[in-house]
């Protein structure tokens, strides 16, 4: 398989296209040409000739085939564990996965003293050599429970030779969620003697090409890549995904890419699932009252309590404004978003980790995967476009088993179609919910079934149906499109007249609307 590094993305419209063409020639830069792209066609796999190659390396403890049904029933059932598909036993200590001694030294090391519900569900299936998708809370221990079963099947597979490689493959949708993951692997593949090798945009390319070339990993990060990264992967491989949430998105994913012997295992509920360690605190304001409310909270976080602050933006001049505002009233305060040079992206978040009182104000840059154990507060000044990201930003407090955290979100009429569905987390996650959302929420109920409903309502005005042009004449029609394409010399129009039924309205007459065929005309 051969790679072309001068190659463009696999997605490129047409502007992207010229400013690549006129690169070097006056003030254009080359913007659109970061991509890694594999240049042979997709294999036929089952024409091919494959090497068999082991998946299944686990040896199940005498102390889990021991373990009675009831007493496991009983572990799944009060740690609310739905687990779907033929799947063996979930184990309850380290000592059950039989690790090597250098990785349960470095577990032990590490501080951890029992696996997580992930962990105890996942390691087992994933070292049969299944495919899993793995639902559970922000900072439940996904990454140890898809990197170790990793690192295993990694070390005991063949070499690669030159050309050949990744043995393991991990994609995450952003940069600071790959680096978090790279240094849990770098962790334990060094036991192992496995190299792992980080790939994400924004940082100099020439080392992270010859890691690639050395066969290590590859991300491109976005479904049509990842897409035909998987038709490059041999069919019989092994695939996991781990969420914090199961949208559909993601199901259509999961459907295309893994096994239909999957496991799907579960960790609360299956659609929307805050922590419920995290005080959630919705405020329903204006936009203006936003900042006044955003200093007050500051202040009282900085004056009762040492500890970090995470505060999220939809936007990264607001993140430049709030900056701003905050270091001119003198906070310890740091702040991230795309703009910034994956240097600075780093350096902050260095910083961020390294200093006990701070704030750091940011984009859903820095929602997902970052696994800072100790901060505090988690501050939304806009509430996401997606409930699912709310629930990734409020993740990043509350991330140990022990820790509680506490979210503070500013909730206008602008957000009120969320409404519902944060209600919805607030009272799963056995949270108080303010009033004035209460109502916000009841509102947007009641508006969408009216609007449900309205639909197979009769029209009272049969002058004029709601779904009908105001004009509904070929006359105008050919007027306006002959004033509109008089000088076009490439194409002509040619109008039909069609009876469409309206079939949910069966007491209105035919609606008659004009077709406007595009038609290639060469002379």
């Amino acid at each position: 398989m051969s790679l072309n590094y001068d190659a463009v993305p696999f997605e490129m419209n047409p502007y992207q296209a010229y400013i690549n063409s006129n690169y070097g020639s006056g003030f254009f830069q080359q913007q659109y040409n970061d991509g890694i792209i594999l240049t042979t066609p997709k294999p036929d796999w089952n024409q091919m000739i494959l090497s068999n190659f082991e998946k299944n390396f686990y040896i199940e403890s005498p102390l889990v085939q021991n373990r009675s049904m009831t007493d496991i029933q009983q572990f799944l059932t009060k740690n609310q564990i739905t687990i779907d598909g033929n799947a063996p036993r979930p184990l309850l200590n380290f000592d059950e996965a039989n690790f090597p001694v250098p990785v349960m030294d470095t577990i032990f090391q590490s501080g951890f003293q029992k696996p997580t519900l992930i962990q105890s569900c996942s390691w087992p299936i994933l070292l049969s050599g299944l495919d899993l998708i793995g639902i559970a809370l922000t900072g439940s221990g996904k990454t140890l429970a898809f990197v170790l079963p990793a690192i295993i099947h990694a070390s005991h597979q063949e070499f690669v030779r030159p050309g050949e490689g990744p043995i393991v493959l991990i994609m995450a949708p952003t940069r600071e969620l790959v680096q978090q993951i790279y240094s849990v692997a770098n962790q334990f593949g060094k036991l192992a003697q496995c190299r792992t090798t980080v790939i994400f945009g924004g940082a100099p390319k020439e080392s992270q090409r010859n890691a690639l070339l050395s066969g290590d990993m590859l991300d491109m990060g976005f479904e049509p890549q990842i897409r035909q990264i998987c038709e490059r992967i041999r069919s019989d491989r092994q695939t996991t995904m781990f969420s914090a949430t199961w949208p559909k998105e993601v199901r259509k994913l999961a459907d295309s890419f893994l096994s239909t012997s999957r496991v799907h295992v579960t960790i609360g509920n299956i659609i929307l699932a805050a922590n419920p360690s995290i005080c959630q605190i919705v405020e329903v304001c204006t936009e203006s009252q936003k900042q006044n409310r955003f200093i007050e909270i500051l202040q009282q976080i900085m004056s009762l309590h040492n500890g970090k602050t995470l505060v999220f933006c939809q936007t990264k001049r607001r993140v430049n404004e709030l900056y701003l505002v905050t270091k001119q009233m003198g906070f310890p305060v740091l702040y991230i978003h795309g703009d910034k040079q994956q240097s600075q992206r780093d350096f902050t978040m260095n910083e961020f980790r390294r200093r006990q009182n701070i704030i750091l104000i940011a984009t859903d840059v820095a929602a997902r995967g970052i696994d800072i154990q100790d901060i505090q507060f988690v501050i939304n000044i806009d509430f996401p476009n997606q409930t699912e990201d709310y629930i990734h930003r409020i993740g990043r407090t509350g991330r140990n088993t022990e820790a509680f955290g506490t979210s503070y979100t500013f909730f206008t009429s602008d957000n009120a179609k969320q409404a519902p569905s944060l209600v919805r987390v607030l009272q799963e996650a056995g949270q108080n919910v303010n009033q004035d959302l209460m109502e916000m929420a009841q509102d947007q109920s009641s508006t969408a079934n009216f609007k449900q409903g309205s639909k197979n309502r009769p029209c009272l005005n049969q002058q004029r149906m709601p779904f009908q042009p105001s004009t509904n004449n070929i006359n105008s029609y050919r007027n306006y499109f002959k004033s509109h394409f008089a000088s076009m010399k490439l194409f002509s129009f040619a109008f039909l007249a069609v009876h469409q039924p309206v079939e949910y309205i069966p007491s209105m007459p035919q609606q008659l609307s004009y077709i406007t065929p595009l038609m290639y005309n060469p002379f």
